[in-house]
C-alpha cells in the first residue's frame, strides 16, 4: 500500500511540472521517502542467567512466549521465528530440517505467525542424571525472533538462549514381573505387559512412544550393564522396534527353549525425553524360555453361590480338584468361568462338558444345547453356562478346560449336588455368634448342682441371649431363689427350631440340605462372628462361607425359594469382608467401614453382583457400618405398604404386609427391661449403650434413591414400574458434608434423605428378604417383640400361639442360694426344662463336633 502511495505522489509531481508554462526555469525539490524496518522485542521469554546453585537456570519444557512489534512509519504484517538455527547454543546443522521445516539454498527455515503469544515445547532430551527417586532431562535452546512490515521489511531479529528442563519418564514392566536377581520363567511364547508415566506431561501423563528391544544370550549387549547398554543406543535408540502410546505390550513367539534372553523398553516424552532409568527390576526383564514347572492356566469359577480359584493349574481328577457345592432345584444351574495364563502368556480358548464319560473323548456335539456329555465348542468367549433346572435330588459333574497359547491345559471340575427342598417347617432361627459360654464351678457346691461361675464380658453371654430370644417363660433362672422366672423370649409362641453354629468351625457350612427343610429362615451375627477376631470360638459360619473359594448356602436357600431375614448389624459385614478395600476406610469419615458401589482406585467395586447384599437384599448403594448410642432406628415415612397380595409360581403367596403394625421407633431399654440376674443395672444398660448399624448411605448421589423398579404388568407390550424394596426403619445419622435425615416429601421428594437401616424387597428377581443393619438385642424388649411379630406375621404369615408358663413341675426345688464375686454378675441362664420346651417341634441343631448337652442335638458340617 505504502508503495502505491509513493508512486502515486510521483506521477502527480510529473504532471504537476508539464503544466507549467514552459518558459518557468524554476526548479521544484521533493522529499525522498525512506522506509523504516520495524522493530520487536520479548515480553515473556526465558532468561540466560545463573541460578542459586551457581548452575544455569532452566526453565520447563513447554513456555509460552510472547513478543510485540512496532512498525513507526507503518504496521507490523506478520513474524518470523525458529528455534535453534545453526550457529546458536544449541542450534542444529546446517541445512537440517527444523520444526519449521526444511531450510531452502541453506538458509534458515523461519516458522511464520501473526500471533503475539505462542507456547512451544522446547526439547529436553539429554539426562542429567540418572537419579532413580526423580530423573530429569535437559537441552539448551535458542530462540529468534523478527518482525516484518507490510512492506516486507524485517526487524533486527532478536535471541533468546536458555535450559529447557523436563522430568523424564519412567517405564515399569508388570508382566511376567522382573527381577534383580532372577530370570523370569516363560514359555516359547510369551506376552510382556508395561506401564510408563510421565508426571510432567502437558496433553497425557504418559510416554508418547516406546522403543524396546528383544536380546538373546550371545548377542553382544545382552551381557551389558544396565548404563552401559543405555549408553550404547541412547539417545536414538536406532535399530528398536517402536510403539504408541496406547500400546504397552509387546508379544514373542517361537522363543527357544532352555535359553536366556533379555527385554528392554524405553519411553519417551513430549519433551523428547526417553526414560533413562535402566534397571533389571523396572524397564529390562530377564528371561527362561522352558516348559518345566508351569502347569497351565490357573482357573477361577464362580456363580451367585460360590466364587472359587484353584490355587495352581493341572489337568488331572484328582479328588483335591474338585469344588463341591449344593444347588437349588428346579432353578437354572449358571456357571461362569476365567483363566489366568501362565506366566507371559495368553489364553488361547475354553470348553466345557457336564457329566462327559472320558474326558479324551474328542466326539462333536451333536447338538451345542442338548448334547452335554461331550465337550462344547472351544472359543476365547466361552467362559459361561446355563444348565437345568434340575427336578430330582441328583449330583452331576461339569467339568471346564482352560487352554492357553502354548498349549498348556488346566481343568476345572464341579461336582453339585441338587437339593430338593421340602419346606416342612415353618421356621429356622440360625444362631450364628461367637459369645461366652456357661462355666460349670468345678466343684459344684453340693448344696447347688447348678451351680455356675459368673458370666465372661458384658451382657448378653451366649446363655443370656439364648433366653433373651428363646426362652419359654415361667422358668426359675439358674443360680436363683425359687420364684425368680425368666421373662418369654422374643420368639415364644412361634413354632421354629434353631440351630447355633458354635466352636469355630472355620470351614463350616449350615447345609443347604439342613435349610432347604423349612420355609422360614431367621440368621443372625454379632461383630466376633461376622469378623472373626476377638473371638476363641472362631468366626462365624456366614462370615465362613462368604469367603472366596466357598459355597454360599443361604444365599442359594434363597434362590430355593425360602424366605430369609438377615440381621444382627453385622451380618453385612460378615458377606462383605473378603471384598473390602480398606484404603477407602480411611476416606472421611473415619471411623466408619464402607463398602463401595463404585470402583475404587482402580479396583473393582466391593459391593456388586455375586455379593449377597447386592443379589438377594437388593442394596445397590453404597453401604457404611459404624456405631452409635444415640441414632435410634425408626420407621420410615415411606413404609406405607398398600400393594397388592400376589402369588408367585415359584416362591408362593407374597403377602402384603400392614406396615402400621412396624414399630415407630427401636428405643433404649428403660424400666420395662428388667435387669437380668447377677447384672447390676449400670453393667447391663451400659452393655447396650452402643450398638452396630449396617445401612445405606446417600453419599454417592448418583445412587441416592436406591430405587429397585420391576415391571408388574402382565402385557409384553407395556410397562408399569413399581418399586419392590421397601424401606422399613431408617436411623437417623450425621455425617459432615452429607445430606442429613430429611422425610419432607413435598416437592415430589426432591428433599427427601435418609440412611435405611432395615428394607424389605419382594420382588421377582429372588424370594422376599428382609435385611436389618441392626441387631435383636440392644433396644428395648416390648418394640423387639413387636419387629419380631411383624416380620413373622405381616410378611411371613405365621401364627403365634398364647405364651404359656410350663407347670410347676418342671421347676427346680426351691432354696435360696448365691454367688459373690467382684462385680456381683453371674450366668443367667435358662434350665433345661425351658430349653426342652421353648420350642414345641424340640429340635435343636448345632454345627459343633464337641460333647452336647441336655436335648441339644449335633450336627456336624
Amino acid at each position: 500500500m505504502r508503495n502505491r502511495l509513493l508512486l502515486a505522489t510521483t506521477l502527480a509531481a510529473s504532471a504537476l511540472v508539464g503544466m507549467l508554462p514552459c518558459g518557468c526555469s524554476k526548479k521544484i525539490h521533493l522529499p525522498v521517502v525512506v522506509d523504516q524496518r520495524p522493530t520487536v522485542r520479548l515480553t515473556a521469554a526465558p532468561i540466560a542467567e545463573t541460578g542459586p546453585s551457581g548452575k544455569p537456570a532452566k526453565y520447563i519444557y513447554h513456555y509460552k512466549l510472547s513478543w510485540v512489534g512496532y512498525d513507526p512509519d507503518g504496521k507490523v504484517d506478520h513474524f518470523l521465528y525458529t528455534i535453534d538455527p545453526p550457529g546458536s547454543p544449541g542450534g542444529g546443522d546446517a541445512g537440517a530440517t527444523s520444526e519449521c521445516g526444511k531450510p531452502v539454498n541453506g538458509d534458515t527455515a523461519w516458522c511464520r505467525t501473526t500471533l503475539n503469544e505462542k507456547e512451544i515445547f522446547f526439547a529436553a532430551s539429554i539426562p542429567d542424571s540418572i537419579d532413580p527417586t526423580n530423573p530429569t532431562a535437559s537441552q539448551i535452546h535458542t530462540f529468534v525472533i523478527k518482525a516484518v512490515d507490510n512492506s516486507g521489511e524485517e526487524s533486527p531479529p532478536v535471541y533468546r538462549s536458555f535450559f529447557s528442563f523436563t522430568q523424564a519418564p519412567t517405564v515399569q514392566i508388570d508382566a511376567p514381573a522382573p527381577s534383580g536377581l532372577l530370570s523370569a520363567l516363560v514359555t516359547p511364547f510369551v506376552l510382556i505387559h508395561w506401564q510408563g508415566s510421565d508426571p510432567d506431561g502437558v496433553f497425557t501423563q504418559k510416554p508418547i512412544k516406546y522403543k524396546f528391544k528383544m536380546f538373546k544370550e550371545g548377542d553382544p549387549p545382552f551381557d551389558f550393564p544396565p548404563d552401559s547398554l543405555r549408553r550404547y543406543y541412547a539417545p536414538n535408540f536406532f535399530g528398536w522396534d517402536s510403539s504408541s502410546a496406547d500400546t504397552t505390550s509387546a508379544t514373542y513367539t517361537n522363543l527357544v527353549p532352555d535359553s536366556r534372553y533379555l527385554f528392554v523398553v524405553v519411553g519417551f516424552d513430549e519433551a523428547g525425553a526417553y526414560s533413562p532409568i535402566f534397571s533389571r527390576s523396572e524397564n529390562m526383564l530377564q528371561m527362561y524360555v522352558t516348559y518345566a514347572n508351569i502347569n497351565g492356566p490357573i482357573i477361577t469359577i464362580f456363580n451367585e453361590f460360590f466364587n472359587y480359584t484353584y490355587a495352581s493349574g493341572g489337568y488331572n481328577t484328582d479328588p483335591s480338584r474338585y469344588i463341591h457345592v449344593e444347588v437349588p432345584a428346579r432353578q437354572p444351574v449358571h456357571f461362569n468361568w476365567g483363566a489366568v495364563a501362565s506366566r507371559g502368556s495368553q489364553m488361547k480358548q475354553y470348553r466345557w462338558a457336564m457329566d462327559i464319560a472320558n474326558l479324551a473323548d474328542q466326539t462333536p456335539r451333536s447338538n451345542e444345547q442338548t448334547d452335554l456329555k461331550h465337550w462344547s465348542q472351544a472359543g476365547i468367549g466361552n467362559v459361561s453356562a446355563t444348565v437345568g433346572p434340575f427336578t430330582s435330588d441328583t449330583t452331576h459333574t461339569f467339568f471346564i478346560e482352560a487352554e492357553d497359547i502354548n498349549g498348556l491345559k488346566s481343568l476345572g471340575i464341579v461336582a453339585f449336588h441338587v437339593i430338593v427342598p421340602t419346606f416342612n417347617g415353618d421356621l429356622l432361627v440360625v444362631n450364628d455368634t461367637r459369645m461366652f459360654a456357661d462355666e460349670k464351678v468345678d466343684p459344684p457346691d453340693p448344696r447347688f448342682p447348678d451351680s455356675l461361675a459368673a458370666p465372661q464380658g458384658s451382657w448378653p453371654s451366649r446363655a443370656e441371649l439364648d433366653t433373651f430370644l428363646f426362652a419359654r417363660g415361667g422358668v426359675r433362672w439358674k443360680m436363683t431363689p425359687n420364684g425368680t422366672l425368666s421373662p418369654p423370649g422374643l420368639f415364644a409362641g412361634y413354632r421354629y427350631d434353631s440351630v447355633y453354629t458354635r466352636a469355630g468351625q472355620t470351614n463350616g457350612v449350615v447345609s443347604l440340605a439342613l435349610l432347604g427343610g423349612y420355609k422360614h429362615v431367621v440368621w443372625f451375627t454379632e461383630g466376633n462372628s461376622a469378623t472373626g477376631s476377638n473371638s476363641i470360638l472362631g468366626p462365624g459360619v456366614l462370615y465362613s462361607m462368604s469367603q472366596r473359594g466357598h459355597a454360599n448356602t443361604l444365599a442359594a436357600y434363597i434362590a430355593l425359594g425360602g424366605r430369609v431375614w438377615l440381621a444382627g448389624g453385622t451380618s453385612i459385614e460378615a458377606t462383605m469382608l473378603p471384598w473390602d478395600v480398606p484404603t477407602n476406610n480411611f476416606d472421611p469419615p473415619a471411623g466408619v467401614t464402607k463398602y463401595s458401589a463404585t470402583g475404587i482406585f482402580g479396583k473393582p467395586a466391593e459391593l456388586g453382583p455375586g455379593r449377597m447384599p447386592y443379589d438377594q437384599g437388593h442394596w445397590r448403594s453404597d453401604i457404611w457400618l459404624t456405631s452409635s448410642n444415640s441414632a435410634f432406628p425408626h420407621k420410615s415415612v415411606r413404609a406405607v405398604g398398600g400393594y397388592p397380595e400376589r402369588i408367585d409360581p415359584r416362591y408362593g403367596i407374597v403377602q402384603s404386609p400392614d406396615y402400621s403394625l412396624l414399630p415407630t421407633r427401636l428405643n433404649a431399654k428403660d424400666l420395662t427391661d428388667a435387669t437380668p440376674p447377677w447384672r447390676s443395672r449400670p453393667s447391663f444398660l451400659s452393655a447396650v449403650g452402643y450398638f452396630n448399624l449396617e445401612f445405606m448411605t446417600p453419599g454417592n448421589p448418583g445412587l441416592l434413591q436406591n430405587a429397585i423398579l420391576e415391571n408388574v404388568n402382565p402385557n409384553p407390550d407395556s410397562t408399569t414400574l413399581v418399586s419392590m424394596l421397601d424401606t422399613l426403619l431408617i436411623t437417623p445419622l450425621s455425617f459432615s458434608g452429607i445430606p442429613v435425615e430429611n422425610e419432607d416429601l413435598s416437592n415430589l421428594g426432591r428433599n427427601y434423605a435418609c440412611y435405611p437401616v432395615m428394607t424389605y424387597y419382594h420382588g421377582f428377581d429372588c424370594a422376599p428378604m428382609l435385611l436389618s443393619g441392626h441387631d435383636l438385642w440392644s433396644f428395648r424388649r416390648t418394640d423387639l417383640i413387636q419387629l419380631v411379630d411383624f416380620v413373622l406375621q405381616q410378611c411371613w404369615g405365621l401364627t403365634k400361639e398364647p405364651i404359656v408358663a410350663p407347670a410347676a413341675a418342671h421347676r427346680a426345688p426351691p432354696g435360696p442360694h448365691r454367688i459373690t464375686g467382684p462385680e456381683m454378675s453371674a450366668e443367667s441362664s435358662m434350665t433345661n426344662s425351658d430349653r426342652r420346651t421353648r420350642a414345641p417341634r424340640g429340635l435343636r441343631l448345632a454345627l459343633s463336633p464337641r460333647p452336647s448337652r441336655a436335648s441339644t442335638l449335633q450336627v456336624n458340617p
